[in-house]
């Protein structure tokens, strides 16, 4: 099934402002990278959530019409955020600490989402 780029849009976000599609986003997290994916990740419920899933942190929810089926979150790297506290072995450098430097995690989209 093949779909018409204006049927696609994004919301960038916090909980704060829309608590319901935040919390829709974390449950396909779960569906997406714990149940399909096999990620050891720590659950409740149907939703996976972690320490970087708070109030400064954006979400970006991709959808296909009305139905979310993607998306990532964002963290300004002047926050704590995902690949510096947890993976710091991984940098070659020093890992940014900017208002203008952004870290994106938990990216994906359903399979068979987009097609």
């Amino acid at each position: 099934m093949s779909h018409l780029w204006g049927e696609y849009h994004a919301l960038v976000t916090t909980e704060e402002r829309y608590p319901a599609h935040v919390q829709a986003m974390l449950r396909l997290r779960k569906q997406l990278f714990v149940d399909h994916c096999g990620w050891l990740l720590t659950t409740t419920g149907d939703v996976e959530r972690d320490q970087f899933d708070v109030w400064y942190t954006e979400h970006c929810l991709l959808f296909l019409g009305s139905e979310l089926i993607g998306g990532f979150r964002a963290i300004r790297t002047d926050y704590p955020y995902l690949t510096k506290s947890v993976f710091p072995q991984l940098a070659q450098r020093r890992f940014p600490s900017r208002r203008d430097a952004w870290e994106i995690s938990r990216f994906g989209v359903l399979p068979g989402a987009a097609t």
